[in-house]
């Protein structure tokens, strides 16, 4: 009995892991952006404003797909679309760090925002499905934490990174 106790635990701590890993990341890239700005736009030779439009869309993407993408987990698997949101998500990344122009990189972003209305709208869902009751709420917790945490580290790593490396560096 003690075995399958543990199999369970193990189970609850690997899930818990893994989302918190996701958001961590996801909410720590959107700090990080906001401190690139400045040096992205003087990259591209784009102002300010134009330039916002890489923050803009990706929150725009998620606002608009958080819902309809934990309707698709609930009909397709909290797994399996919490795994591609991860998988889109880097592949978004990558190119958002390679990309040539202003223009793609927002294109990049709103992929980014794809793959992370998938991890965000499903990733609270798979906590609270591994957790029995009398746990969820120190897990729900712990993965608060994380976005507080990935909120400032977010605006603290990415700042390092811009400044020792350049902007292409925070994705």
């Amino acid at each position: 009995m003690d075995a399958v106790n543990a199999s369970g635990r193990r189970r609850q701590w690997f899930a818990f892991s893994a989302v918190a890993l996701g958001t961590f990341c996801s909410v720590m890239d959107h700090g990080s952006i906001s401190v690139a700005l400045p040096s992205i736009s003087h990259h591209f030779a784009a102002n300010i404003p134009t330039t916002q439009w890489i923050v803009i869309v990706f929150s725009l993407t998620i606002v608009m797909l958080l819902l309809p993408m934990g309707r698709l987990g609930d009909t397709k698997g909290l797994g399996n679309i919490y795994r591609l949101g991860c998988v889109i998500l880097v592949f978004a990344t990558l190119a958002a760090g390679v990309s040539s122009s202003l223009m793609v990189l927002i294109g990049a972003r709103i992929v980014q925002g794809l793959g992370a209305a998938m991890t965000q709208g499903i990733g609270m869902a798979i906590v609270v499905s591994v957790f029995p009751q009398g746990e969820r709420g120190k897990a729900i917790g712990l993965i608060m934490t994380t976005v507080g945490a990935g909120a400032i580290a977010g605006l603290a790593f990415g700042g390092i990174l811009v400044d020792w490396f350049g902007w292409r560096a925070v994705f």
